[in-house]
């Protein structure tokens, strides 16, 4: 084990939340794969993810924060350093601002996306139904400007609140240069909360466009298995990810005990027992395949992180 004792004891002391070693992150990831980080910590509030930022630094190790981690391929040696958890203790959302029909909320980075956009419908407000089908949690959808062909959560971003290098930190939208799957957000940043600005609208009609972009999504992409959703970035609207995989023959590749998937080509699922090298051999295939047969030039949309094993 690369951290000691005496500094996992610093830890446990310091942290409030909860605090595991040698933790399994195919726990932690949706498409279920990857080996264990040294450190894994699921903060209690804003003060715990300060503390392990500090801790972190202190002991010169490297330092991540994950929510559900649904864009995330953890190789099967695992991870050197920390990861925090930005879970449970943060899913809460609260009416900042409401001016006319005009509504500004803050939501806590651990509240998943599935869970803002009920309540949205609930309180008949309009401005990221598009979203319906991002999978994990707030603040990893901000960090990626994750979104749809409907649209993406930095449209409707007013500010983000985040911790770096232990102090707090509050940008606007509009310095946050928001674009195709990207921020301009601290890889080591801690994101503890999001600002967005939404409109009054009829909660049926709210509700009734959720319910329809779902029954498309369920027709189209393989939801009832592990999986991390889209992996590649789309090179342009005509030709999307999932086509130009499909056209070079992949859909339905197996690797081990991962494939492509046969419902949607841009979608990569665990067939039960799946490594994350089974997976990231399945990415390598696919962008090279595509490369050479097309000269297109896949990007993952999905990171690649850890150690082989």
């Amino acid at each position: 084990m690369s951290v000691s004792e005496t500094i996992q004891n610093e830890f446990k002391s310091k942290i409030q939340g909860e605090v595991l070693f040698q933790e399994s992150m195919a726990r932690h990831s949706t498409i279920q794969v990857g080996g264990p980080v040294d450190i894994w910590i699921e903060p209690k509030d804003e003060n715990d993810c300060k503390v392990a930022q500090e801790l972190a630094q202190l002991h010169d190790l490297s330092f991540m924060t994950v929510g559900r981690g649904s864009n995330l391929v953890v190789r099967d040696g695992g991870i050197r350093g920390v990861v925090v958890h930005v879970g449970d203790a943060f899913q809460t959302v609260t009416i900042h601002e409401q001016k006319n029909d005009t509504y500004i909320i803050d939501v806590g980075a651990g509240m998943m996306m599935k869970q803002l956009l009920s309540w949205t419908a609930d309180q008949a407000l309009t401005g990221i139904e598009g979203l319906e089908g991002v999978p994990g949690t707030v603040g990893g959808a901000v960090a990626m400007n994750a979104g749809t062909p409907h649209g993406a959560i930095g449209d409707a971003v007013v500010s983000v609140t985040w911790l770096e290098k232990a102090k707090l930190v509050t940008r606007q939208a509009e310095k946050l240069e928001f674009a195709y799957r990207k921020a301009k957000i601290p890889r080591a940043a801690t994101v503890l909360s999001v600002r967005i600005k939404l409109e009054k609208s009829d909660g049926a009609a709210v509700l009734g466009k959720l319910q329809e972009l779902r029954r498309y999504r369920q027709s189209k992409q393989p939801l009832q298995q592990p999986s991390m959703g889209s992996v590649f970035k789309n090179p342009d609207k005509t030709n999307t990810a999932g086509k130009l995989i499909e056209e070079a023959g992949l859909k339905g590749v197996r690797v081990g005990k991962a494939q492509i998937s046969p419902q949607h080509a841009n979608w990569i699922v665990n067939l039960g027992g799946a490594t994350a090298n089974d997976v990231e051999v399945l990415i390598r295939l696919a962008k090279d395949t595509v490369k050479e047969k097309t000269g297109y030039i896949l990007e993952p949309e999905v990171k690649i992180i850890g150690e082989h094993s």
